[in-house]
This record gives C-alpha cells, structure tokens and sequence, in this order.
C-alpha cells in the first residue's frame, strides 16, 4: 500500500506552521505588553486641565487640588523635552483698583518613566540597540544639548528686555532681580589666574575627550583586523577539508 501524501501546508509561498508559529508569539507578547500597561495605568494620576478649565473662577477640584497646563510640542524645534508646564494663580495688582486675575505661572518639569515602563521599553527596543555610542559621546552630546538650550534661554531673556526697553512689556522687578543674580554670579574674567584655571581645566577635558577617542579607534581597528585574519583561517580551513570522490559502481 502506498501512503498518500501529505497535503501542502503553503500559502503564497509561506509555510502556515511557521505562520502560525510567529502570530502564536506575536500574541503572547501581545499580552505581556498589555499586562505591563495594565500594572502602569494603576498609578496614573490626573495632573492637568485644559486652559479654560484653569482658568475659570470655580472649577471642580475633585480631581485634582492644582492642576497643571501642559503644553507638548509635537514638532520640537530645539533640543532637550518638548514639554512646558504651567500652573494658575491669583494675581492681585498692587494699587487694588483693578479685579484680580488668574495668570499662568511656569512650572519646572521632566520626563520621567516607571520601572515596568522602563523594563517594557527596554525589552522591546532590546534589538535595534546601537552599541557604537559610547557614554563618553552621550555626554557629550549632553553638554552640547545644554549648551544650545542656555543659548536659545539668553536670546529668549534678551528679547524680553528689549520689548521692555521699547515699552511693549511692563517692568518686572522680579525678573530684574534674578537677572541681577545672574550677572553678580558671573566669573570676572579680567583676572589672569582665573583665565588660565579655566584654560587648564578645558585643555585637561579636551585631552581625556582626544585619548578617549583615540584607544576606540585603535580598539575597533584592531577587532577588525582579528576578524579578517579569523575570516582567512576558516577560509583556508575549508580549502585544506578532502573532497570525497565518488566511486564507480562495477
């Protein structure tokens, strides 16, 4: 008797166990990835309102006792968090002739994540880690972030006084102040001590900066030639391996 054969498991060129296979992983992941955000979504807190909500006399604070404006740049144009946050207060003027008015003041604000946040993130971004940057480039980098930010942060303050110099915007005394910390807070760069501490210390930071990159360099050149001799020695290892000749049937 013969057996008859077994039907094709095919479609379009792909096999449906390995099919099934792959959707049977894809669920179960699935699911992981649910249970994790359920864990997440059990510490949510509603921390902000719309600018109409914060700003009209009586609002429902059940919610939350101060909610917080957040604005979120879906197209940052700058580096650091897209994020600005803001909270409503009650400005009183100080002649008190006019009705106070409930103003935005800014909040500092961050982005953070939880620890079953950062595990999911991790074991989902686990393959498309670039491992070619180094902590010493993230800082780097870092620094280089803060230092656009700080100048993106003086051309705001040096728009603000010049709108105050032209009459557009009032006098803050308050701002003033802290401008004025600023300045009093400022190395003097007049004395020659002062100037050359700050010359060693940036050549010392340079010089790490420059042997850093240079053993890197020197580390990858040096893999890469141990991969090609390895390469050559498996090459010549399959060369040297005798092919088998079959043999005539008499």
């Amino acid at each position: 008797h013969e057996l008859a054969p077994e039907p094709e498991r095919t479609l379009g060129g792909v096999d449906l166990g390995k099919l099934l296979e792959c959707s049977m992983r894809f669920v179960y992941q699935l699911g992981k990835i649910s249970y994790d955000i359920q864990r997440v979504r059990a510490r949510w807190k509603l921390i902000a309102g719309s600018e109409q909500y914060l700003l009209q006399e009586k609002k429902d604070n059940s919610y939350v006792p101060t909610p917080l404006l957040v604005i979120i740049d879906v197209q940052p144009k700058e580096l650091g968090i897209p994020t600005k946050a803001y909270y409503a207060v009650e400005e009183v003027k100080e002649n008190a002739t006019q009705k106070s008015q409930k103003v935005f003041v800014h909040c500092p604000s961050e982005i953070a994540a939880h620890e079953v946040e950062e595990i999911g993130v991790e074991h989902l971004l686990r393959d498309v880690k670039d491992t070619t940057i180094s902590t010493l480039a993230t800082e780097v980098t870092g620094k280089l972030a803060a230092l656009k930010g700080l100048d993106a942060r003086l051309k705001e303050i040096r728009s603000y006084l010049d709108l105050v110099i032209e009459g557009k915007l009032p006098l803050n005394h308050e701002i003033l102040y802290h401008l004025q910390d600023v300045f009093n807070l400022l190395p003097n760069l007049n004395v020659t001590e002062l100037v050359k501490a700050f010359a060693v210390k940036t050549n010392d930071m340079m010089l790490v900066i420059y042997l850093s990159s240079l053993i890197r360099s020197v580390i990858a050149l040096h893999n890469l030639i141990n991969n090609k001799m390895l390469n050559k020695e498996h090459e010549k290892a399959e060369d040297s391996k005798p092919v088998a000749v079959p043999t005539a049937a008499s």
